[in-house]
């Protein structure tokens, strides 16, 4: 059994410059997190209802064409996947009712290793500076019938913005 050097380590408060007031402390740098799933099989009905209405209000051209088959058609996992992807970037940016960009700068791009990555484009980008988010990444999948993705973007908390975690016995509230 491994015990801590005094009972004083084990049970010293967090560091002052974290604590605001009682049961409450800052938090510092921003890291924030989204996360999506979706069926391929509402992204196909969409497609097929649609078509190029729905990938042009979505998609941009680059990621339209790294989705499209010699065919005319698309790889709509890849599609899906694309979606799951901006569906989580929008999550993890948090934006007002107002303030929602478009989907279309949200791009994800392939990769010669065939992952993915994320950029935010125009309004998207803006949105992220606001936030204080300097740097995103991502990681997503598609397997049985199902796209998912994990959108992570960290930097600093914007000038004046202090959020601050207040614990209570059953739940953990933001402001």
């Amino acid at each position: 059994m491994i015990k801590p050097q005094s009972d004083k380590t084990a049970r010293e408060p967090a560091a002052p410059e974290l604590m605001t007031a009682p049961g409450e402390m800052r938090v510092g740098p921003r890291v924030s997190v989204g996360v999506d799933l979706v069926k391929v099989a509402q992204v196909a009905a969409a497609v097929d209802a649609f078509g190029d209405r729905y990938l042009r209000r979505l998609f941009t051209p680059s990621e339209i064409d790294d989705c499209r088959l010699i065919d005319g058609g698309y790889v709509v996992d890849r599609l899906a996947t694309r979606y799951a992807a901006k569906e989580a970037a929008l999550k993890m940016l948090e934006p007002e009712p107002d303030e929602v960009p478009e989907w279309y700068t949200i791009e994800i791009r392939s990769l010669s290793s065939g992952a993915c990555e994320i950029a935010l484009l125009d309004a998207a980008a803006e949105l992220a500076a606001r936030r204080g988010i300097r740097s995103v990444a991502m990681s997503a999948s598609h397997e049985g019938g199902f796209a998912t993705a994990v959108v992570i973007g960290w930097g600093d908390q914007p000038a004046g913005v202090q959020r601050r975690v207040r614990r209570t016995p059953d739940r953990q509230m933001h402001e």
